[in-house]
């Protein structure tokens, strides 16, 4: 609820004696009842303020600063940053023709700071080293403790020429990968320290893992045991491999992928017949129940004649005559029609269901079986 003004609360007072004192008035003049005027006074008083207190804004409590003090050590900036404002103006008059140019300079500066040699960012590296130790001793209170690590010793300066290959294993396949991994990235599961670690849980996984790849993360355990080599150029190129002989991979089962939405069909698995009328033109059977098949028919070929032509003249000795449907849409409902016999088949049974017949308006009419 908003804060009310002076003037509203004034007014609210002021409305509320009035309804008061009209209210006692008319109950006095019925009968004989008396009130304590100044004690009604006090009672819209007394109202008035509840009113004020629970709609005034609640002060709000002012964060003192941690520490006040102007000698404090302060936060240092970054190297990059420090650089940055260090070169400010060298780099708006070379780069921007000393003209104004907001926040653009601290953009150039990022990317001049980016092909900086190491020697170059050395010093810098040095000093907000030595600042952030010193702000670091000022604050202990502040430190926040972290959860220790677990220590990881992957030494990625090691040699892969001195790293020993069991028998059963090839490699080192140099600028190469194996494809998949085995067990996951987590560490101790599917990435180890060393080369011997890993090897052992190769052969645990059997013919789940066939190779290993070192990457920067570590030792990761893959399921392919054929090495692939990285194009030339190739950032991957540092990467190395090692694989089984004679490697037959398990075989990974799949979980079967939807071949359609359930929004295709409808709650007792039947077909819905948005999806039943924008399929092609079916054929259907002519016996005791009608069945559609799926057959396409020749374009050229007349409307209500199977496609084939005098072909299907042969089949008139036979118990089953091949028919045209199409789809035809009557009060919101989708059936299948013979257009040549009119006779209607449910689109989901595409058993028949009765004929249609054109009044004297030209709209068509459904005479359902057995009416």
């Amino acid at each position: 609820m908003p804060a009310l003004g002076k003037r509203q609360i004034t007014n609210m007072e002021t409305e509320l004696k009035r309804f008061a004192m009209n209210k006692f008035s008319e109950q006095s003049d019925d009968g004989d009842i008396t009130f304590d005027r100044e004690g009604l006074n006090k009672f819209v008083e007394n109202l008035c303020e509840l009113v004020i207190s629970s709609t005034a804004p609640k002060a709000r409590q002012r964060r003192e600063p941690r520490n006040d003090d102007p000698n404090r050590v302060k936060k240092p900036l970054p190297a990059s940053l420090a650089w940055g404002q260090a070169k400010r103006v060298e780099i708006i008059q070379e780069h921007f023709n000393g003209e104004s140019c907001g926040h653009a300079w601290k953009k150039k500066a990022s990317e001049l700071w980016k092909k900086l040699s190491d020697d170059e960012r050395m010093p810098w590296l040095t000093k907000y080293a030595e600042a952030k130790a010193l702000y670091d001793e000022s604050r202990p209170e502040s430190a926040t403790p972290r959860t220790p690590r677990t220590p990881w010793e992957f030494d990625t300066d090691q040699s892969v020429d001195d790293i020993t290959v069991p028998e059963d294993w090839t490699g080192p396949h140099k600028a190469s990968f194996c494809r998949q991994m085995a067990a996951g990235r987590q560490r101790g599961a599917g990435v180890f320290e060393t080369f011997a670690q890993a090897v052992k849980a190769a052969e645990e996984l059997g013919s789940l893992c066939g190779g290993i790849t070192r990457t920067t993360r570590g030792f990761e355990l893959r399921y392919s045991g054929s090495p692939e080599e990285h194009p030339e150029g190739s950032k991957e190129g540092y990467q190395v491999s090692w694989a089984k002989k004679d490697f037959v991979p398990a075989a990974r089962t799949k979980k079967p992928r939807k071949k359609k939405s359930e929004s295709d069909s409808d709650s007792d698995g039947q077909q819905s017949p948005a999806v039943a009328a924008s399929e092609p033109v079916k054929k259907a059977k002519k016996a005791e129940k009608p069945v559609v098949q799926e057959n396409s028919f020749d374009a050229d070929t007349d409307e209500g004649e199977p496609a084939g032509g005098d072909d299907s003249d042969d089949s008139d000795d036979s118990d089953d005559e091949d028919v045209s449907v199409t789809p035809w849409e009557h009060k919101g409902h989708t059936y299948l029609v013979d257009e040549s016999t009119n006779e209607v088949y449910d689109i989901h049974s595409q058993e028949e269901i009765g004929k249609r017949t054109k009044k004297d308006n030209g709209k068509w009419k459904l005479i359902k079986s057995g009416k």
